[in-house]
């Protein structure tokens, strides 16, 4: 078996040899491609696509890759779109450089050219006609495809949540006992953004069953004593870049829709605070100008 690999924007792919527990490394969109470079020509490509048309002529992302691979072929290799039945269209124009599947597979049908269904499968008929080897991927952890283990996962929240709780607590000190120069009211805006995104973060680790208040060796220290908006927007930033790093090695669909959340709230606080400063900045701007 082997796995695409794109080389060059623009350019036809190339296909590397690929083996269960070969290691990894992370191409375009950070999907996951062999780390040694052993390039073959594949007899069979199994194509993903999101349409597909009566013809078998398929719609992708629309890089055109596999387009340019196939015409770069000396020999076609057999192509097996794979999609799903309601991506189904008429027709998707096609246009001089579409290269047609010579069939398309759904979970309800193998369609080939000139809309000849070979098989369709009906009340579990489809056990015997479509059986093929288990897949092995299942079997296979998380950090071979670079995702986080529930320990590396356990960390991360626990991180956050610190930051988290020291930012809300930061802003309280300033909105009660501080000049508050951006204004009492965004203060307190920020207070309750953080409230809300450390629910959230409690509640991810609930369901990974750690402890938010235990701090793992070499987490982040938190001066408590910082009392600036510079320390606070510092930490609002923190916690938006350890997410942002993070979510690309998250498989858990729930913990990164949550830590989504959490980045989207940290994102609304640093412009908040953006915007108060430049609001600040705007009404003084008369006074300077008069004097």
């Amino acid at each position: 078996m082997a796995l695409p690999v794109v080389i060059e924007k623009n350019a036809p792919v190339e296909f590397w040899r690929w083996m269960p527990g070969m290691p990894m490394d992370r191409g375009i969109w950070d999907i996951p491609v062999p780390v040694t470079r052993n390039p073959v020509k594949p007899e069979i490509l199994v194509v993903p696509l999101v349409g597909y048309d009566d013809q078998c002529f398929r719609l992708g992302n629309g890089g055109g890759y596999y387009d340019r691979t196939l015409a770069a072929c000396d020999v076609k290799p057999y192509c097996i779109g794979v999609g799903y039945s309601f991506a189904h269209v008429s027709s998707i124009h096609p246009q001089p450089h579409d290269v047609p599947m010579d069939v398309i597979v759904t979970e309800e049908s193998v369609v080939g050219r000139a809309s000849h269904v070979l098989s369709t499968p009906r009340d579990g008929e489809a056990v015997e006609k479509f059986a093929s080897s288990a897949c092995s991927m299942a079997e296979l952890a998380p950090s071979y495809f670079g995702y986080m283990n529930a320990e590396e996962s356990g960390k991360l929240v626990n991180t956050l949540s610190r930051l988290v709780r020291a930012a809300a607590g930061l802003a309280m000190e300033i909105a009660l006992f501080g000049k508050k120069p951006l204004g009492a009211a965004t203060y307190l805006d920020l207070v309750y953004g953080d409230i809300y995104a450390g629910s959230l973060l409690r509640e991810m680790a609930n369901r990974l069953m750690v402890d938010a208040a235990f701090a793992p060796d070499g987490m982040m220290a938190i001066d408590d004593r910082v009392s600036t908006d510079a320390d606070l927007h510092r930490l609002h930033q923190k916690v938006a870049q350890t997410i942002r790093s993070a979510l690309p090695k998250i498989s858990d669909p729930w913990l990164y829709k949550d830590l989504t959340k959490v980045l989207r709230l940290q994102e609304r606080a640093l412009t908040r605070m953006e915007e108060a400063r430049q609001s600040i900045t705007d009404e003084q701007m008369p006074v300077r100008n008069a004097v």
